[in-house]
């Protein structure tokens, strides 16, 4: 639904906003909540929707999202919001997509789908974090390489040179990724 059609992309936040209604008290609602949220975060991260398109889009799901971040921060839905707030560049969301993406615990999928938020907003220092998630040997080479891939989409020579420093101590098939 989320294509490159208007009226597609009211129907996709209708279809959002009726289901995360219902996301706290049942959870396969939940979960095709997470999942309607989690694609739209990944085109928002991607540039596939147009500034008209973003601006529909949030202008109908704003509030679901705010009602959502002023909730638990366990809540089943909770991540997702903060993702999409944080491609739109909402500062509270910037903060804590760099939580979720520093934070070992959070699962490494989620992680990448912070840090692809991040890049696609321009939300901020990412060095720090970054530089720590490359000496991580605790984190999966796969997902230290996930990240590598990422920080392609940056324009940014600090990271380079940060990537840079690190490439001596990274693991021999993490290398060709930097």
């Amino acid at each position: 639904l989320l294509g490159s059609n208007p009226q597609n992309v009211l129907l996709a936040a209708r279809l959002i906003i009726y289901v995360g209604e219902r996301a706290e008290t049942r959870p396969t609602v939940a979960e095709a909540t997470r999942r309607s949220l989690g694609i739209l975060a990944t085109k928002l991260g991607s540039g596939e929707l147009s500034p008209a398109d973003i601006a529909r889009i949030r202008s109908s799901l704003d509030w679901l999202i705010r009602k959502t971040l002023s909730g638990r921060t366990d809540g089943p839905i909770y991540v997702d919001a903060v993702l999409v707030a944080a491609a739109w560049k909402d500062p509270e969301s910037l903060r804590a997509a760099a939580q979720l993406f520093a934070s070992p615990g959070t699962p490494e999928a989620r992680r990448i789908q912070a840090l692809s938020a991040l890049i696609a907003a321009s939300g901020g220092s990412l060095a720090d974090p970054i530089g720590a998630v490359l000496v991580d040997l605790k984190s999966s080479t796969d997902f230290r390489g996930a990240v590598l891939g990422a920080l392609g989409k940056l324009d940014d020579p600090a990271i380079g040179e940060l990537v840079l420093s690190h490439f001596p101590k990274m693991e021999s098939d993490l290398k060709p990724k930097a």
